[in-house]
């Protein structure tokens, strides 16, 4: 199985209200700023808006 996978199993306890972003892309995305050196949600916060940001460059 690949992380995603797995990650896919996880349930997401969030109301319907808060299912803006897919709970598997912010698992990801935690994940990925953690392993570049990010401490801190302030932090973790900076390298989502700086992957979307390159995300959606790439992306034109």
């Amino acid at each position: 199985m690949s992380l995603f996978d797995h990650l896919k199993l996880i349930e997401d306890p969030r109301s319907y209200i808060n299912l803006e972003h897919n709970l598997v892309d912010i698992i990801f995305l935690v994940l990925a700023a953690t392993a570049s050196g990010c401490h801190g949600w302030l932090r973790v916060g900076s390298y989502f808006v700086n992957s979307m940001e390159l995300i959606s460059i790439s992306m034109i």
